[in-house]
């Protein structure tokens, strides 16, 4: 079927963020991992917005929210507190290219050296 959403685990906190959001926030968090840098980041999800501070120490992961085949739509956003509109499922092509890279503080710290 296809994720209709995401949800961002972030320091014990889950955030429930439409797929759209998601993304945004994926592309800006793995260009901020690789560069090694770290900045604030906003988030919207379905309680409001957060900045969420990025760098590579800071634990923070990235989880679709799939339904089987054959699931209300509209139902399952509702449940997960997503909107219901008409572009409810991602293709897999649109999806993350590569998962964010984990990064090892010790290793960049000794490559740079």
């Amino acid at each position: 079927m296809g994720a209709i959403g995401y949800v961002v685990h972030y320091f014990g906190n889950r955030y429930i963020a439409e797929t759209e959001m998601a993304l945004i926030f994926h592309r800006r968090v793995r260009a901020l991992i690789e560069a090694g840098d770290g900045e604030l980041v906003p988030l919207r999800h379905t309680e409001g917005i957060d900045l969420l501070w990025i760098a590579a120490e800071v634990p923070c992961r990235l989880e679709e929210i799939d339904v089987p085949p054959g699931t209300d739509l509209d139902a399952a956003r509702a449940r997960w507190g997503l909107r219901c509109h008409k572009s409810t499922a991602t293709p897999a092509a649109a999806r993350f290219s590569d998962p964010v890279p984990v990064s090892d503080p010790v290793a960049r710290r000794s490559a740079s050296s």
